[in-house]
């Protein structure tokens, strides 16, 4: 029997925030992706093609909710597209046109925090990992502000 590595992220935050179609389009992708382990190189694929028509198998969803899962999993910063070339496919068109449109997992330091470091009355910004580190370590240190980290 034969199994899948999902990142733990996966549940712990994506879980709460998805559809129900954007889940079942990111569960194909890795699927496609850390279900694939290359003892050669000991590494999984980092992006694969894969078709409208496999995503339609595979998740028993339409074309139109399936476009509409991508798009928004796209907007939430959780997957790439890219071409045969590697050239992000950021906008509808650009995958229409495509004709071979490979998926793939965003490393897990590239994904946007959802939960503001502090509560404001204005719009909360949302902070990278890294933003939200040397923040942190900011705050701890404000006795010495001009120390750089």
């Amino acid at each position: 029997m034969s199994y899948t590595n999902v990142p733990n992220y996966i549940f712990d935050q994506y879980l709460k925030i998805l559809k129900p179609s954007e889940m079942c389009i990111l569960l194909v992708i890795i699927r496609q992706t850390y279900g694939w382990y290359d003892k050669r190189t000991k590494s999984y694929k980092k992006r694969d093609w894969i078709a409208q028509r496999f995503f339609e198998e595979k998740t028993n969803l339409s074309i139109r909710t399936i476009s509409s899962g991508i798009e928004g999993l796209l907007e939430k910063g959780i997957i790439t597209v890219t071409n045969e070339q590697g050239h992000l496919l950021v906008s509808a068109e650009q995958r229409r046109v495509s004709s071979k449109i490979f998926y793939g997992l965003k490393r897990k330091e590239a994904k946007i925090t959802r939960l503001p470091l502090y509560k404001s009355k204005k719009k909360a910004h949302f902070l990278t990992d890294s933003e939200r580190h040397r923040e942190i370590m900011r705050q701890r240190n404000l006795h010495n502000p001009n120390e750089n980290y």
